[in-house]
């Protein structure tokens, strides 16, 4: 083989030219995550004191602004259909289809970023790693353009970049592109993903390095003996079947109800179903805001909501699957992963509290965080069929050295979840939303 012929001033200035379109990539998605990071963080922390303190100015201040919010959002998602939800679906399913032409990141970019900012402002039971994703793929698909190149390889891997920045955990993305998204693992897809996966996550840290998903695990979860997290074992039967029913639960309600307003699509109040959304979740928040939101703060209150009488965990496990639902099939902007977390937390505690009711000789107050981890990271994984990415989300919300005392409880209860989702022939969430497209 001759290097030679291969170091031409061609293929340099070819080779040179995508690594300057990588790394351009990169940069981007890291600049404007930590942008969208930064405005959700202080959004958010308004909203909690409007809808949890009752600061008196802020309310003031939010209900002369919220007439517009919800206008606008309505108006942006009625007008641009490829911002619906996290919108995601819509960019796979272009790119598959070959049909590029069904998405235009000069308005698509800084609609999602604006209508999701504006969903937020119910209080509703969405997230931002959604919105993320899609502004990811929306900033590869703007350098793309730019050097005037048709990469559709890297407007996917954009996407997990968004998730892996979204929630602190370049593994996670890069898990999340290839189990989520291509379904397949290419040698260089992997040096592609890797690329621009960390450059973005170190740019987006560098910016504003608090994540869009934050609670604090870490707080409760303290395992001072390394055999401790294999006192799970005789609980992870419970854990996975537990998930796996209601994740199936969740699948067909939200099913329904996609399939209903297919039928529909034509009615008014189908059509404009946002506005009964923030009719709703609004005055829902104002009663009810420590269990609205992401889901954060349920998650990070883990350690009372099991101390409280199992039948009230179970109504508000109910109430945020519901929730959940309901302003994902609302026709606005937001995210579900870390509502779907919160579900699989309340689950967790759920086991918790009706193992130490049921048997309380086996002590289960040494070992409930670690169910409640495990647990949390289950319900998403019967959803989207990513068992690698939920082993790397353990790594994501623990310190290293509790992820590695859980690995193998959490490999054995990810893969159990994997077996039954391939024996029930189960499709992940994204791909059965892309039929409603």
């Amino acid at each position: 083989m001759n290097i030679k012929q291969y170091l031409t001033k061609e293929n340099i200035l070819k080779y040179l030219l995508i690594f300057l379109r990588l790394l351009l990539i990169s940069v981007c998605i890291g600049v404007f995550i930590s942008f969208f990071q930064f405005c959700v963080y202080h959004l958010l922390n308004f909203l909690k004191d409007v809808f949890i303190n009752h600061d008196k100015t802020k309310m003031i201040i939010f209900f002369c602004i919220i007439p517009i919010t919800c206008f606008l959002s309505i108006f942006l998602n009625n007008i641009n259909k490829n911002i619906n939800s996290s919108a995601i679906q819509k960019i796979e399913y272009c790119v598959e289809e070959k049909n590029s032409q069904g998405l235009n990141w000069k308005k698509d970019l800084p609609s999602i970023f604006i209508s999701s900012l504006f969903s937020f402002m119910s209080f509703a039971c969405l997230g931002a790693e959604g919105p993320s994703l899609a502004i990811a793929s929306n900033s590869a698909l703007m350098v793309n353009d730019l050097f005037d190149v048709k990469d559709d390889e890297t407007v996917l891997i954009a996407a997990g970049a968004g998730f892996g920045c979204a929630l602190i955990s370049p593994l996670a993305g890069i898990m999340y592109y290839f189990e989520t998204i291509l379904h397949k693992f290419t040698l260089k897809g992997i040096f592609k993903a890797i690329f621009i996966t960390f450059i973005a996550f170190f740019i987006s840290q560098l910016i504003f390095s608090h994540p869009i998903a934050y609670f604090q695990i870490n707080d409760f979860l303290e395992i001072t003996n390394l055999s401790k997290a294999y006192y799970t074992f005789p609980i992870i039967g419970i854990i996975v079947i537990l998930n796996f029913s209601l994740s199936n639960i969740y699948l067909v309600i939200l099913l329904k109800i996609k399939d209903f307003y297919k039928k529909y699509q034509n009615n008014l109040l189908v059509k404009y179903r946002g506005i009964i959304f923030y009719m709703i979740t609004i005055p829902l928040a104002f009663f009810y805001g420590n269990y609205m939101s992401t889901g954060s703060m349920l998650i990070s209150d883990c350690k009372n909501i099991v101390s409280i009488a199992w039948n009230l965990i179970l109504l508000l496990m109910l109430f945020r699957l519901f929730s959940t639902i309901f302003a994902s099939t609302s026709a606005i902007s937001g995210g579900v992963v870390i509502p779907q977390l919160t579900i699989g937390a309340l689950i967790g505690c759920l086991i918790v509290n009706l193992l130490k009711s049921a048997v309380p000789n086996i002590h289960i107050e040494l070992y409930e965080n670690e169910i409640i981890l495990l647990s949390m990271i289950s319900f998403y994984v019967c959803l989207m069929d990513a068992p690698l990415t939920g082993i790397a989300l353990i790594f994501a919300f623990t310190r290293f050295e509790i992820a590695l005392q859980l690995l193998l409880p959490a490999t054995i209860v990810m893969f159990l979840c994997y077996f039954l989702i391939r024996f029930k022939k189960q499709k992940n969430l994204n791909e059965l939303l892309k039929k409603y497209l």
